[in-house]
Parts: structure tokens; sequence; C-alpha cells
């Protein structure tokens, strides 16, 4: 999410008119906001790389709840509206959906991971506790 988030970033400040005709859409000072989101959006994927699971996995809900909200909005452009251009329903789509699903899907796996190692690391200390302790005389 760090670089691709980054880069679209780029592309909207940079190229904002080239971004509009890419997606099919009319220019609008929204691709400034959009731009942002990205930056902030860079900024959480780069964090991601040395974060907790926990905040991996905020960091994939916060881009769930944009990138989602914006493949329905690609969807409904493609079905609505015959908008087929390749920055509305190529590959951008498919980034849409599966960026933030593979990034909580990853984060609940080492969720899961973490929470075993700890019952694991719990058992082993209460095994150790019992074998140590000694009968009340």
């Amino acid at each position: 999410m760090g670089f691709g988030s980054l880069w679209v970033a780029v592309a909207f400040l940079a190229a904002p008119s080239g971004m509009a005709d890419a997606i099919g859409f009319a220019h609008s000072p929204f691709q400034f906001e959009i731009a942002c989101a990205n930056i902030g959006f860079a900024l959480l994927g780069f964090r991601a790389a040395s974060a907790s699971p926990r905040e991996r996995l905020t960091s994939g809900l916060a881009a769930a709840a944009f990138l989602w909200g914006a493949a329905g909005g690609h969807l409904h452009q493609w079905f609505a509206h015959g908008d087929h251009a390749a920055g509305n329903t190529g590959g951008i789509l498919a980034n849409d959906l599966l960026i933030p699903a593979v990034m909580i899907a990853l984060a609940a796996r080492d969720l899961r991971r973490e929470a075993r190692a700890t019952r694991s690391a719990d058992d082993t200390r209460t095994a150790r506790a019992a074998r140590t302790a000694r009968p009340a005389a």
C-alpha cells in the first residue's frame, strides 16, 4: 500500500488532467483531495512494514474504508454509465478490492499466531509452576 498510494498521490498532484482522463472523469478539485488521502495511505503502508499485527489490521481496515468505497464507485460508473476507462475498470479496480483484503487477511493471521504463542507461553509457565510447587504440609 505504501508505494502504490504514494505513486497515485504523485500522479494526481503532477498530472491531474491525465489522471481524470485515465479514470474517465472530468477534471475536478477533488483530485487534490484524492492525492492527499493517498499520501495518508502511503504513510500507513510504510508504517505497517514495522507495525504490530493490530496496527497492520487497523491500516488494512482504514484502506478498506476508502478503497472499497472507491471500488463501489468504479463499479457504479461501469454499470450505470458504461465507463470502461482503464483507470476505472482496469487494474485499479482489482487493486482497490485486493490490497485491503490481503492486508486484513495477513494481519488477522498474525494476530492469531500471536495469540497462539501467548497461550503456549502461558501453558508452559503454568506447567513449570505446577512441577515446582511444593505440596502444603
